[in-house]
């Protein structure tokens, strides 16, 4: 995760400390299943030949979980609004191998990172169960890896070509949480995320939903 984006965090929480009453701050982790469907088109690859992906011009991504983990921390506006910020990472996923050529088979993996900013509108129930639903931002950062083989001998690796991007979406989600004390409560969410990237002659397109569940400590 780029560095900037930590020490945007740190420097948020430390300035909303200064205002903070009492329990309006929380903090969190989650865990859970996203859940990502994607393909990738060549451009151009006249427009770049070092980068070396080639044909054919369009790829699906198998449906594929992976586990998902977050921290995050939020602050209360009020009542029913919070403001949450937090950082996620991925498991990497592959596709199935393919064939290049007659000579040569590929294989492509993504790892995806992401720091997000949401609204948080919360609408308390009986028994202490709370519904919410969340609108944000979130900050993905990609890598993906094509890893080029001999089909004769699949262990030969004829080349590895890797990019990287950093792209920006709007995010929601819905949720559910139960109080187990007035400081601690239990957490799960569904969020959906339509991400897009576009390397030097690559675009990838990545739909991920996450379900995750966690927990929380208010303060």
């Amino acid at each position: 995760m780029n560095l900037r984006y930590l020490l945007l965090i740190t420097s948020c929480l430390a300035f909303g400390s200064t205002a903070a009453s009492a329990k309006n701050f929380y903090v969190g982790l989650n865990a859970g299943i996203a859940d990502q469907s994607g393909s990738f088109s060549i451009i151009d690859s006249r427009l770049n030949p070092g980068v070396g992906i080639t044909g054919p011009k369009d790829y699906l991504f198998p449906d594929d979980s992976a586990s998902t983990f977050s921290l995050l921390a939020g602050y209360k506006l009020g009542a029913d609004m919070a403001l949450e910020v937090g950082v996620a990472n991925n498991a990497e996923i592959e596709g199935s191998s393919r064939a290049l050529s007659a000579t040569e088979t590929a294989l492509e993996k993504v790892e995806s990172n992401y720091l997000y900013t949401a609204f948080v509108g919360v609408w308390p129930m009986q028994h202490g169960w709370t519904i919410s639903g969340r609108l944000g931002f979130s900050i993905w950062d990609i890598d993906f890896t094509q890893t080029v083989t001999d089909t004769a001998v699949p262990t030969d690796v004829l080349r590895v070509e890797r990019l990287s991007d950093t792209t920006t979406v709007m995010f929601f989600g819905v949720g559910a949480s139960y109080g187990l004390t007035s400081d601690i409560e239990l957490k799960i969410s569904i969020e959906q995320h339509n991400v897009g990237y576009e390397f030097t002659n690559v675009e990838l397109d990545d739909d991920v939903l996450l379900t995750t569940l966690g927990v929380a400590y208010h303060f």
